[in-house]
């Protein structure tokens, strides 16, 4: 998953990878986890989004295209479901957070 954000894989894909089912494959991962495949698919691309935006200057609209995300409004969405601010406010804040030691 790690080396596929910009091209997410697909659940079938990704149980291919590993030998198993489909089916069998999102019910271990889920009871390893605790959480489904997309789910942890997504969380790992938003990190990996965020990331980017506090890290580099890159325009939100590259950035959602680089995480594997159809566009930036749904990937602004996204982001902002999980970190509560949309990616330019968390840019905003964390260029006004004084440097932490």
């Amino acid at each position: 998953m790690e080396q596929n954000i910009e091209t997410p894989l697909a659940a079938s894909e990704l149980a291919r990878e590993t030998g198993l089912g489909v089916r069998q494959f999102q019910r271990l991962f889920q009871a390893t986890l605790g959480v489904s495949p997309i789910a942890y698919y997504i969380d790992l691309r938003l990190a990996a989004a965020r990331d980017l935006v506090l890290k580099t200057s890159m325009p939100v609209a590259k950035i959602s295209f680089a995480c594997g995300f159809a566009g930036p409004a749904n990937f602004t969405k996204r982001y902002r479901d999980r970190f509560g601010v949309s990616p330019q406010e968390d840019r905003r804040g964390n260029r006004a957070a004084p440097p932490q030691s």
